[in-house]
């Protein structure tokens, strides 16, 4: 029995240890700096609101995902358009749920204009329950 015991001991260890959960690029900090700012501050659930992105002129991003950290909500595209160079806009409506302080998380790939340099910007912000 305790034979029984440790082996499951040891293969959880095992299997919980060989999940790891796989970090994105980091961007390449003296190329790609980019900054985002979220309209209203403090955006509210099932209510608009607008992130903005502002980048190096020669930084281009792609289509990202919006997720929940403190709550599963699955995969939310976070679809951006261009409205300047070197700024991008991506309009949002988020669903309620239990977390009535519902933490995100965005990432948005990003590749330079002139040479093959790629990355993802990573940023978190919260919602409130109206």
């Amino acid at each position: 029995m305790k034979v029984k015991v440790f082996i499951f001991a040891l293969l959880s260890v095992f299997l919980l240890s060989s999940c790891e959960h796989q970090q994105p690029r980091q961007q390449h900090s003296s190329k790609a700096k980019i900054f985002h700012k979220i309209d209203p501050d403090q955006p509210l659930v099932e209510e608009p609101f607008v992130i903005t992105f502002t980048t190096p002129a020669e930084v281009l991003l792609e289509n990202g995902k919006i997720e929940g950290i403190s709550m599963y909500m699955g995969s939310i595209p976070l679809i951006l358009e261009q409205i300047a160079v070197g700024k991008w806009q991506a309009k949002l409506w988020l669903g309620a749920c239990s977390d009535p302080q519902m933490q995100w998380q965005g990432t948005v790939p990003w590749r330079h204009r002139e040479n093959s340099i790629r990355g993802v910007y990573v940023f978190q912000f919260k919602t409130e329950t109206n």
